[in-house]
């Protein structure tokens, strides 16, 4: 996870009144965290190397300009069709928003999936 999270409050990120240099809100800022840790491990990965090539960095807190960095992942789900429903819209948005290489496919083991949903994710998800 490479986003700042606080679990238990009502918007599960960092407090509203929690204000940033420049007076800035913490929502307003809270992906840009995300798009500088995929930035610099972009850039570490492939100074590291002795032919730099493009790294595969996965993310799951992104700011415009992140498809630069890496793909998008959209965290863990749960084997329910309502979780596969919420699934379909967030990715198809990833599309449009521009981040091309998005997904979201790792089922936690609280449900196991029936052999029809475990089939439509992995067909459906995986090439999102």
């Amino acid at each position: 996870m490479n986003e700042p999270s606080v679990f238990n409050g009502p918007e599960i990120t960092m407090p509203k009144d929690n204000l940033h240099e420049g007076g800035w809100e913490h929502r307003d800022v809270h992906n840009m965290y995300g798009w500088w840790m995929a930035n610099a491990t972009c850039h570490a990965v492939s100074t590291r190397t002795k032919k730099p090539k493009r790294p595969f960095v996965l993310t799951r807190a992104f700011f415009a300009g992140s498809q630069r960095f890496g793909a998008m992942w959209t965290g863990d789900n749960q084997a329910s069709w309502e979780h596969l429903e919420a699934s379909l819209p967030m990715l198809l948005s990833q599309g449009i928003a521009g981040m091309p290489f998005a997904g979201g496919i790792r089922l936690l083991p609280s449900r196991t999936p029936t052999c029809p949903m475990g089939c439509i994710w992995c067909s459906v998800l995986m090439t999102s």
